[in-house]
Order: structure tokens, then sequence, then C-alpha cells
């Protein structure tokens, strides 16, 4: 079934980008878990509306029960919202109560998170070891105008769509679509809305200089420079992670 023109339109003008890797589960556990990582990784933001169920159903290629329910699981876990009346529809909260509980999450099992990271580890130092070895200049191009601002003036939510994108184009540039499809799984287990201390403006100038490194070492073809990099840059996500972590568990204590 095949989306017409106004209903592609429809969905772009969402700013949602609907190529995540599809889960092999059950249908609704599958609705579920795409739409919670788009939501992870900043594909999808506070306030953004969903396309209409029968588009985004189709979307998703999924019946539009199984849509219903998967949503459902959302609402309850605090993801999404339903708005009645005009300009009503499918909301992404502003996430509080969504990351509230992952957090809780990641502190019931201490392993998780390290977990997580080391998947990403071994996924994105060889992305990043590949994109020095096969990139072209067009990719180089793109990256370094995407790069060239101050890290300092960039709001939780510019950097979020920046660090989206980085990461992304350099494994375009890796090319690899399964590298590219195991990337966006695991970098949807992690969750750092714009709200979260993750995005302060410290660790997003710090982060953004990350981004540049890796970035420096893809330009310069030195695959073993761009993998080192890329390693450091996710020991220091795992460091400010789990700082939220033990921040989150003794205020939970104190409360």
């Amino acid at each position: 079934m095949s989306l017409s023109a106004n209903d592609r339109d429809k969905a772009g003008d969402a700013g949602i980008r609907w190529d995540q890797p599809q889960d092999h589960r059950t249908t609704v556990d599958s609705v579920y878990i795409r739409l919670r990582s788009m939501i992870h990784g900043g594909h999808l933001s506070p306030g953004d509306c969903l396309p209409p169920e029968r588009v985004l159903s189709e979307m998703l290629d999924v019946s539009r029960s199984s849509l219903r329910e998967g949503l459902a699981v959302l609402r309850a876990e605090g993801y999404v919202e339903m708005r009645r009346g005009i300009g009503g529809g499918t909301f992404i909260t502003e996430l509080d109560v969504a990351y509230a509980r992952w957090l809780a999450t990641m502190a019931a099992d201490s392993d998780l998170l390290r977990e997580i990271i080391d998947v990403r580890t071994a996924v994105e130092t060889q992305i990043a070891w590949l994109a020095a070895e096969r990139r072209v200049d067009e990719q180089i191009d793109e990256m370094r105008s995407m790069l060239d601002v101050d890290g300092k003036s960039l709001s939780a939510q510019e950097f979020r769509d920046i660090d989206s994108r980085f990461h992304r184009m350099l494994a375009e540039a890796a090319g690899s679509p399964r590298l590219l499809a195991l990337m966006q799984s695991a970098r949807g287990e992690l969750f750092t809305p714009a709200s979260s201390l993750l995005t302060s403006s410290p660790t997003i100038a710090r982060s953004h200089e990350e981004h540049r490194d890796i970035f420096a070492a893809v330009a310069a073809a030195e695959p073993e420079l761009a993998a080192t990099q890329m390693r450091a840059h996710l020991q220091s996500t795992f460091n400010d992670v789990a700082l939220a972590v033990a921040d989150s568990t003794a205020n939970a204590a104190h409360s």
C-alpha cells in the first residue's frame, strides 16, 4: 500500500525519519520499540505531532489495531499523549515521566548501561574506522559544514539534531547498511532528552568537540585514530549517563 503525495507531505512536515530498523518481535512490540527508539534518538522531540493513524500505520507497515496498542504502551510510559479537538492528535510529551522511568530501569540493573555502551562501542568504533577508509569528498564536506559551529552556542535540541545526524552520516560513510541498522538500534537504547542535565551547556560543548575530533581523523583518512576518538567519545557518554543515573538514585532516596 503506497502513500499519496499529500500523505508524504504531511509526514515530511512532521520532520520525522521513518527508516529505522525493524524489530523482529511481535507487531505491537515492534511499534513500541521503533517509536521509542526514535524518541530516544532525538528523531521525535517534545511537542512533535505524529502523522494521522492511517498514514503512520502505513509508514510502519502495521495494522491500525497494532499501532493503537503500541501507542497505548507508549502513552502509559509517558512518551506520548492524546489531544482532542481542533489541532489534536498524538503528541510527544515533555518526556519527564518517561525519562524518570528510564533512569529507574538503569539504576535497577547496574550492568545494563555498561552493556548498552559496550554494544555501541563495538559497532561505532568499527563505523569510524570504515568511514575513515571509505568516505568520499562530498561526505566530508557535508560533515564539515554541519560541525562548523561553536558548541557553546548550541541549544539542547540543536545539539541533539547534530549528534543524531553526525553519527548517521558516519555510518553512511562507512558504507555498511547493517552497521547502520545496528547503530540505530543501540543508540535507541540510550535516552538523553533535551531537558536532562546530559544536555547542559558544558556537556554539549565538550561532546561537540569530541565529534570534531572524530571528524578530523575521518577527514585525514586515519582509521585507527578515528576509532580511538570514537571510543573516547562513547566512554564520556557512559560517564555522563552513569552520573545522571547515580544522581537520580540519590534524589529518589532523599525524596
